[in-house]
């Protein structure tokens, strides 16, 4: 096949493509990039034919052609040690959720490419660690 660049799994990305071409005959030759602006870089670089990039990576690159798309996920996920005190992971939670309405907020969700951050529970990730399934390691 092809060359096409994604993250190696258990990243998303590369879970995602292998579920797109789950017949081994039909897989493209992946490519394993480090993260999803390596990727990209790949891509733009001619290096690979196609890259599975994450929606918030993807916009920050206005020349990319869309060719298809996979099944909405979450993306950035940020989570706390159990250890961290509950004040401090409410005023980082209270930080993150509300970043878009300081100058210093903005400016580091113009970094990631995202508009902010969304509150999240145990519920909104269930169910993707069937992703992980005959995957090695897990």
């Amino acid at each position: 096949g092809k060359p096409v660049a994604t993250i190696a799994s258990p990243n998303l990305s590369g879970l995602t493509l292998f579920q797109m071409f789950s017949n081994p005959m039909r897989q493209p030759d992946f490519r394993y990039a480090d993260n999803a602006r390596d990727a990209v870089d790949m891509l733009l670089k001619g290096r690979v034919e196609a890259a599975l990039i994450p929606t918030p990576i993807a916009i920050g690159y206005p020349s990319l052609n869309v060719v298809t798309t996979s099944k909405q996920l979450p993306h950035l996920a940020i989570a706390a040690a159990p250890t961290v005190p509950e004040d401090v992971r409410e005023r980082i939670r209270t930080a993150l959720l509300n970043a878009s309405r300081t100058p210093e907020g903005r400016a580091v969700l113009d970094m990631l490419n995202t508009q902010g951050f969304e509150a999240a529970t145990n519920a909104t990730y269930r169910g993707y660690a069937d992703l992980l399934k005959g995957t090695y390691g897990y």
